[in-house]
């Protein structure tokens, strides 16, 4: 809270990354650490901001829906944290389990913002298993093309 607070009187950053709301503003994160007492900031896990939106914001999380949201949270950190490789049957798994909790976020979310599945529904686009593959090549064609820029001569002897 400290931290929000003295970010309201801050100036945008010379320099920015990203543009998730505006670009070059500076965020709790850049707010000097002598004006919050020498705290240092840190961040919060999945399970806590979501018991924060049931508990501060008095919003129910089902069972059902809490438990697909740490599945999904345990598949991303071991996709990006351990190149992990799926079966054909674990591949199944996780499409699935994705369907269920886009349903169940588009369910969670028309209750607290009335409206948003037609606003999602009308932007969701599908593609051909054909699109697919084209775009899995070319996906192959530029990862092939970077690492063979990345040889030199004495690596092809």
């Amino acid at each position: 809270m400290k931290a929000k607070e003295q970010l309201k009187h801050m100036s945008p950053k010379v320099k920015g990354f990203g543009t998730y709301l505006e670009k070059n503003m500076p965020t709790v994160f850049d707010v000097p650490k002598e004006k919050l007492q020498n705290k240092i900031l840190e961040t919060i896990t999945l399970r806590e901001a979501v018991d924060r939106i049931e508990l501060l914001c008095d919003i129910e999380i089902t069972k059902e829906f809490g438990d697909s949201i740490y599945l999904i949270n345990k598949y991303r950190n071991d996709i990006t944290h351990h190149s992990l490789k799926l079966t054909s049957e674990e591949e199944q798994e996780l499409i699935k389990e994705l369907k269920i909790l886009y349903v169940n976020i588009l369910g969670f979310f028309e209750v607290q913002i009335p409206g948003i599945y037609e606003k999602i529904d009308l932007e969701r686009f599908e593609i051909t298993q054909a699109e697919m593959k084209q775009w899995q090549q070319d996906m192959e064609d530029f990862y092939h093309d970077r690492a063979m820029s990345d040889l030199s001569e004495d690596d092809l002897r």
